[in-house]
């Protein structure tokens, strides 16, 4: 048998110093005898319950050396707390505790092993709508008083203030208590949602003042942000939304004897739009909340007329509940088909079961949208995966951000993407994965069914096994030609892993047209690797081997497929590649015969004056088409700026020139002013440094700006 220890917590969160001790004896006062000893016999056989766990204004923030393991030591409430909280008080006995949802997603991380129970009716307000007429009128204006001075305890003059005597208070919304300091008696009701509920009651059925709601609600809601909270004043106005449903408004006026406000609905939606377009407003609503308002009033149509002003959602709650996902899911089905939801999460509350997850999550995610989750566990992510196989969600961006992944879970991702015809993106960031993992997420990859375009490892792939992995991938390129763009930046793949890698790259079969091997420990062995795929791929069109020690020898072997290639490269990065001005030429004799590259990015390598000089020769022929050029801490000075200024005199093409980071002073600016402000030049956006630059240079600037308005800097 379980011995129930029940803790109020708004009861105990006025006195200073208690001890667990104090705590049991107070709650069975009414026993004589060693009460204490006795339940102390058995520990295992205790449930405390702290009931109302965030209405004690404090955050779980006291360090692990302030607990206490001893019943008798005396200790400040909040610590005390907590010290049942992470077990050191009664490690053996059981723990209940009935909180809020807000503060429910902040507990969860604190519990070692933690079971919710979710009330999860088919609205917020059902649960609270009551048919009796026990409840008076003076209740709810006792509530939106007590909100709006944010009073929870109440005194008999007050109720009585509002019409309600002594004799009144067997309502079943209140509950009497002597407050022991003063001996007089207070009363609050129930529960603080008790209170915010009825305050929605008062707004909704108080007909002439009811428009008050809606022009005082953003000041008198953000002060009770700061003392309470967003969960307290959301919550009251899920209510007012959830009440003004047809069904719903009915009964409340059956019960309390008063008509809804006529109008009410329509004056709440202009203010819910106003509020949503108006970004300087003080009442800010998070995506979340607003899907719960708009899910109570259970409208699809109402809820259409809201989110079909916006264009994308961002959802970054680091833990959603089901109630989360059941108001997202109806709000999301009924908005337009060009909305772009972006689902980020760290946790799913509830989903202890395939079926939970497979029925709760594919509604909201029936649209195009972006599902990013972060630090999931294993277990949830295996759920996940059973939950995509739905045929009815159609995600095609998933995003895995530092998340536990076991071979058991790229297993599930190979079923998905073998069946699913929808998933197109699938990124791993951060995410530590094994070659027996990558082995069977690349088995699915090989399906002849996978409709997988973009594949994403960054950061995912271990030392020991980043060379193993390469072949794997290579054999997904030999026969999935749906693969398009391959990322796998910041990865240990050395010049060995990039030998296999090439194996499949250079196959009639593979279809990339975007490769990422930054910061990926190349040399120019690798280029060595890279130029015959180079030479033949007639689908590449950008190559990113920034960050890496390549070298001018590895440039040379870019550069020489990049002469003879048959493909349609069109945007080449090297920043960071540890060039010098040696390269230049072979740069030059590249933008001479190839017509197609458009972007290129040689940023942080110290090309010097005279390797730019060269570089110019192949930026004024004819046949470079480049658009974009990013020189940016490249070692120049005013001494190259002459032969620019001449490419600006030639180059029709050129529309972004990126020269910050370099000593051009003021004459080399000078120089680039007078030929920008020539017809020919076509750029419009050119970076430089206007640190230390003198008056006569931004006259200059200045002239060019009036001349050609268009142009940035």
């Amino acid at each position: 048998m379980i011995h129930g220890t029940p803790c109020k917590i708004r009861e105990i969160s006025h006195i200073a110093n208690l001890s667990a001790a104090d705590l049991i004896i107070n709650t069975f006062q009414d026993i004589d005898g060693p009460i204490l000893d006795i339940i102390l016999v058995y520990p295992e056989k205790l449930l405390f319950i702290l009931d109302g766990f965030p209405e004690l204004q404090y955050l779980v923030g006291n360090q692990e050396e302030d607990l206490s393991a001893n019943p008798q030591e005396k200790k400040p409430v909040e610590t005390l707390l907590c010290s049942f909280v992470w077990k050191k008080l009664f490690p053996e006995s059981s723990l209940l505790i009935t909180a809020r949802p807000t503060a429910m997603k902040k507990l969860h991380s604190l519990l070692k092993q933690p079971i919710q129970a979710e009330i999860c009716l088919k609205t917020l307000t059902g649960i609270s709508v009551w048919k009796g007429q026990s409840c008076l009128w003076g209740l709810c204006s006792l509530a939106a008083e007590g909100l709006q001075n944010h009073q929870v305890l109440f005194e008999v003059s007050d109720l009585r203030r509002h019409g309600i005597e002594v004799y009144d208070i067997n309502c079943t919304f209140l509950n009497h208590f002597l407050k022991k300091t003063e001996g007089v008696n207070v009363y609050t009701f129930l529960h603080f949602s008790f209170q915010e509920f009825l305050t929605a009651v008062f707004y909704t059925l108080k007909n002439h003042s009811s428009w008050m709601f809606f022009d005082q609600v953003g000041k008198m809601w953000q002060e009770i942000f700061q003392q309470y909270g967003k969960g307290f004043s959301s919550l009251t106005i899920q209510f007012l939304f959830g009440l003004l449903h047809k069904g719903k408004g009915k009964a409340v006026e059956t019960t309390f004897g008063r008509r809804v406000s006529p109008g009410l609905q329509e004056e709440l939606l202009k203010w819910t739009e106003k509020e949503i377009k108006d970004k300087s407003s003080r009442l800010q609503i998070e995506p979340t909340d607003l899907f719960h308002c708009l899910y109570e009033i259970q409208e699809e149509e109402y809820a259409k007329r809201i989110i079909d002003d916006l264009q994308s959602i961002i959802l970054l709650q680091p833990t959603y509940t089901k109630m989360d996902i059941l108001a997202m899911s109806f709000c999301i089905k009924s908005s337009h088909s060009h909305l772009s939801v972006s689902l980020k999460c760290q946790h799913l509350l509830g989903f202890e079961e395939e079926e939970q997850a497979s029925t709760f999550i594919p509604p909201a995610l029936t649209l195009n949208q972006s599902f990013q989750l972060c630090n999931l566990p294993v277990s949830q992510l295996h759920l996940l995966c059973q939950a995509l196989r739905n045929p009815y969600c159609k995600i095609k961006d998933l995003k895995l951000y530092r998340c536990l992944i076991s071979p058991a879970s790229c297993g599930a991702l190979a079923a998905v993407l073998s069946t699913s015809q929808w998933l197109t993106d699938l990124e791993f960031s951060e995410t530590k994965l094994e070659a027996s993992a990558l082995k069977l997420l690349c088995e699915g990859l090989k399906d002849p069914n996978c409709k997988l375009q973009k594949l994403k490892l960054c950061a995912s792939l271990l030392p020991e096994s980043s060379e193993v992995v390469c072949k794997y991938l290579a054999s997904v390129l030999i026969c999935n030609p749906n693969l398009t763009e391959l990322d796998l930046s910041e990865n240990p793949l050395g010049d060995t892993g990039v030998k296999y890698l090439c194996e499949g790259l250079r196959h009639s079969n593979c279809k990339v047209e975007k490769l990422d091997l930054s910061t990926c420990y190349l040399t120019d062995a690798s280029c060595m690797e890279l130029s015959p795929f180079l030479q033949v791929s007639q689908t590449l069109k950008e190559l990113l081997v920034f960050a890496n020690a390549l070298g001018d020898t590895g440039v040379q072997h870019l550069c020489e497929s990049l002469r003879h290639a048959k493909g349609i490269l069109e945007n080449l990065v090297l920043w960071t590649c540890h060039l010098t001005g040696e390269c230049c030429q072979d740069l030059c004799n590249a933008l001479y015969t190839n017509e197609y590259l458009r972007d290129l990015d040689l940023s942080d390598n110290a090309l010097g004056d005279e390797g730019m000089q060269v570089l110019c020769e192949g930026l004024k022929h004819l046949s470079c088409k480049l658009q974009t050029l990013w020189l940016a801490e490249c070692h120049l000075t005013d001494a190259c700026c002459g032969a620019l200024a001449s490419v600006l005199n030639r180059n029709e093409n050129l529309t972004l020139l990126d020269l910050s980071g370099n000593d051009l002073k003021d004459f080399g600016v000078q120089m680039l002013c007078d030929s920008l402000i020539q017809p020919i030049c076509k750029l419009q956006t050119f970076y430089i440094d206007m640190d230390h630059l003198h008056e006569e240079t931004f006259r200059k600037m200045e002239a060019l700006k009036m001349s050609k308005p268009g142009i940035t800097w």
